[in-house]
């Protein structure tokens, strides 16, 4: 069964005003039409539909049952003048042994559903007993015993923070615990004192040192190939075979015919160096001596030129990338001083290899950069070596680290919590083992419940048909006076409505007929299936306002097969909950009648839904609030949480019922013993007296505000003092009634004889 509901932010339902709570067997809900009564009982049928995602069912053990509810939705969907009615399926009452095998086999699923149930009692508890179960015992030990670690993490954190530092965050308490349980099974470390661990930790965990990247030695080899070059020592000239050989290596002017050789092409024809006539064989005699070999060698020195600078640029850069890292295990002193002597090296290299160029016939050698890079080399062998050895000593601090944590660890667990943890796992596995039985129960009570399901289904399915309904229902129809209409079965377990011509009827029926043939139907289905099993399942059914369009006498007949299902429930039969909702006062009273003086309360709830201030809110009461409808009015009038927009008409229609209806007394007369501002309200009051006005037998809007009209029920009850009608007024607000103050003379200045 439902044991409570959240209805909210669905239609009339605010965000948190439904809440119902200790729902029981029989549920009476009452409320005006548009209050909110159909939202509700769709909730209960389909609590899964979108509109319902703010609302909430909560069953009994967790366990949903079939819901059938009838209000407008049901009569929409399954009486449609082009849809032929589903068959129901009911037991036959002339298969007796069929009866008995279902009933015994019900017996069993009832014991085995029991037995289950006590089970999950004592597996999650038992509000109504007030037992706590397994499960939660379990959650306590293991919330008791977080409190118990995370004490202890207190006392050793200040001490140890570097051990504890994935715990030092909200809500930690509970993952300090699992670790206590993981290190109690795995750590092996030895067991240190406090003032021991506590001299490691200020070394271990004082410092955060990280691993660092070494330095890249300097790339020479480029640098050394070119310093090698024999290129530079040779004198790069022209060919001593050729004519003019003898006289440039008498000259020794080798470099300056090269330079002069230029200007041959563009002095037409004059020598370039006399300037005169140059002889016919002169330019061959130049191209002969400055041949392929010189012009190799030539370009030898500019590509080896290039080189160098180059070469030493990529140097120079390396070593002034290393100075700036400012790196600690580096003395910036001895690159410095290296990178000075390299920069006055490599300046007067340039300055030879320039020479050189310009005189390839000159011989010269590059000052080798050794000696100038000696200190920066040593210095940075030297600080790889100091980089390696912390690289080495951070990774050691990682294990010795760990080995510090582990023995820290270790003294929480044998000097603080040995004891508690060894109570711990013994209760715990004694929770886990009843727990792991408890569960092991319930499967298998589940699967036992599954297999009566099934042996159950199976003897409805050879032992129904949908023919004793259509008997039913047309029984019910011919006794109650509706004869010009029946259910006739047709083929494929439907049902169709018709008339004594067998013409199709359901178009024709006017509303009252239709709403009767609908509800009896659905008593029906209260009783069966629309699927040749599942006759005896246990299910919550809804009533939502089955009065309408309906004469008293028809109301009465619906009133009692209510009244038996509301029975069926109590006696503990598959209908398990009852849900009544409804608008009409008369009705809500009959339906409510039980026919014993003091109904089993613990047995029924009570509930009124009101829509104030446009939101529909659902309150309960202790007992039945719905009486008649003048005495609804009276309660609205006692009740201090008064709507100020409805509390006027209460009253007019009060004093219309008794005076004017009941009465006999024109109001007229009443308005007359009113005189000044008194008599305007008395007037305003009495003006809803028209011809049309409802009487006291109509339904009633049933509402409940906020604000009082201290005004208007003064007046509303002097008009029953002044017609000498006291005796009724303080009978109709009962306890809410409240003697008048009583009214003191002030004696007047002077007048000795006037009353205190």
């Amino acid at each position: 069964m439902i044991e409570s509901m959240r209805i909210a932010g669905v239609a009339t339902y605010g965000a948190a005003n439904g809440e119902l709570n200790g729902l029981s067997t029989v549920n009476y809900f009452f409320g005006s039409n548009g209050s909110g009564k159909t939202t509700l009982s769709n909730l209960i049928g389909d609590p899964t539909h979108n509109d319902f995602r703010a609302c909430a069912i909560n069953w009994k053990n967790q366990t949903p049952l079939q819901t059938l509810v009838y209000n407008r939705d049901f009569v929409t969907k399954n009486f449609s003048p082009t849809v032929g009615l589903k068959g129901i399926f009911t037991l036959g009452e002339i298969n007796v042994q069929a009866v008995l095998d279902i009933a015994a086999e019900k017996l069993k699923r009832d014991d085995h559903i029991s037995k289950r149930e006590k089970f999950t009692k004592t597996l999650k508890g038992d509000e109504e007993a007030g037992t706590k179960g397994k499960e939660v015992e379990r959650d306590e030990l293991n919330a008791a015993f977080a409190d118990t670690c995370w004490t202890t993490f207190r006392k050793y954190d200040p001490f140890f923070k570097t051990a504890f530092e994935h715990y030092r965050v909200r809500g930690a308490a509970t993952k300090f615990r699992d670790q206590v349980l993981l290190q109690s099974t795995s750590n092996t470390a030895d067991l240190l004192s406090f003032d021991d661990l506590k001299e490691k930790a200020s070394t271990l965990f004082e410092s955060n040192p990280q691993p660092v990247a070494t330095i890249t030695e300097l790339s020479l080899a480029g640098l050394d190939l070119l310093e090698a070059n024999d290129v530079l020592g040779r004198a790069v000239v022209g060919r001593n075979d050729a004519t003019i050989a003898a006289m440039i290596n008498r000259l020794q002017n080798s470099d300056w015919v090269k330079t002069g050789r230029a200007f041959f092409d563009v002095n037409h024809g004059d020598c370039p160096f006399c300037q005169q006539k140059a002889p016919t064989r002169l330019k061959a005699d130049l191209e002969s001596y400055f041949d392929g070999a010189f012009e190799t060698d030539t370009k030898a020195i500019a590509d080896l030129q290039t080189s160098y600078l180059l070469e030493t640029a990529k140097i120079q850069t390396a070593l002034q990338d290393i100075i700036d890292t400012q790196s600690t295990f580096i003395e910036p002193e001895r690159l410095l001083s290296s990178q000075r002597l390299l920069s006055t090296l490599i300046e007067l290299n340039k300055t030879r290899l320039v020479n050189k160029a310009k005189e390839p016939s000159l011989t010269t050698r590059l000052e080798a950069h050794g000696p100038a890079l000696k200190e920066a080399q040593e210095e940075i062998v030297r600080a790889n070596v100091a980089m390696a050895r912390h690289n080495q000593m951070v990774r050691d601090l990682g294990t010795e680290r760990a080995t510090l944590i582990a023995q820290v660890w270790k003294l929480l667990l044998e000097e603080d919590l040995k004891t508690d943890l060894e109570t711990y796992k013994r209760q715990v596995g004694g929770l886990d083992t009843a727990i792991e039985s408890l569960n092991n129960k319930v499967v298998a009570l589940t699967g036992d419940v599954e297999a009566s399901d099934t042996a159950i289904a199976e003897l409805e399915k050879a032992n129904t048909n949908t023919r004793h309904a259509v008997d039913r229902i047309n029984g019910n129809l011919k006794s109650f006076g509706f004869k010009s209409f029946s259910i006739k079965q047709l083929d494929g377990n439907k049902y169709k409505l018709v008339r004594a011509d067998d013409s199709e009827a359901m178009h024709s029926l006017s509303e009252g007929e239709r709403t009767f043939v609908t509800f009896l139907y659905f008593i029906e289905l209260v009783r069966g299936s629309e699927a040749s099993s599942g006759v005896n399942t246990e299910r919550v059914v809804v009533f939502d306002d089955p009065v309408s369009s309906l004469d008293s006498d028809v109301l009465f007949i619906v009133s009692t097969l209510i009244r038996d299902v509301v029975a069926e429930a109590r006696a503990g039969g598959m209908i398990k909950q009852v849900f009544i909702l409804t608008h009409n006062v008369y009705f809500h009273k009959e339906v409510t009648f039980t026919g014993v003086k003091s109904p089993d309360v613990r047995t029924e709830t009570h509930w009124v839904i009101r829509k104030p201030d446009l939101l529909s809110e659902v309150n309960k009461h202790a007992t039945n609030p719905i009486k008649t409808s003048y005495e609804l009015l009276w309660h609205e009038v006692r009740d201090p949480n008064r709507n100020s927009t409805t509390i006027q008409n209460a009253l007019r229609r009060i004093l219309e019922n008794y005076f004017k209806i009941l009465g006999g007394v024109p109001l007229d007369e009443l308005i007359a013993k009113f005189s000044g501002r008194d008599k305007s309200i008395c007037k305003a009051l009495m003006s809803w007296t028209n011809d049309g006005s409802h009487g006291v037998e109509d339904d009633v809007f049933f509402t409940a505000g906020e604000v009082s009209v201290d005004t208007y029920l003064d007046v509303f009850r002097m008009v029953f003092e002044k017609s000498e009608n006291e005796g009724h007024y303080k009978m109709m607000m009962g306890n809410a009634y409240r003697e008048r103050a009583p009214v003191i003379e002030v004696a007047e200045v002077g007048n000795e004889n006037a009353t205190p």
